[in-house]
């Protein structure tokens, strides 16, 4: 429930950001991670991504875990070795934890 409240989200927003489907797919459909969605969109291999960081593949494995909550400053690491904005490795917990009555 948590990924179809962050794409609702994710599509109402007026910002301009833009997801690609496989993306969402892979998160909504294939219960992926936000990291590991993009890692797979942009090609590369858990290896590679954390050679883009700097960490070992097993650290990058634990960054891939869904639900992990992410520093800003990781998140920021992230983006920049997927090439992507930040924004889009975050969601937004407060929307997650309201619930309709």
């Amino acid at each position: 429930m948590e990924d179809v409240l962050a794409y609702d989200k994710a599509k109402a927003n007026s910002d301009g950001i833009r997801v690609p489907g496989d993306v969402v797919r892979k998160v909504i459909d294939e219960g992926k991670s936000l990291i590991q969605a993009w890692r797979e969109y942009k090609g590369l291999t858990q290896a590679d991504l954390a050679a883009r960081i700097g960490i070992k593949q097993s650290a990058d494995a634990r960054l891939e875990t869904k639900g992990r909550k992410l520093r800003s400053s990781t998140r920021e690491k992230v983006a920049k070795a997927l090439n992507i904005d930040p924004r889009y490795l975050k969601i937004d917990r407060k929307s997650q934890e309201q619930t309709p009555k």
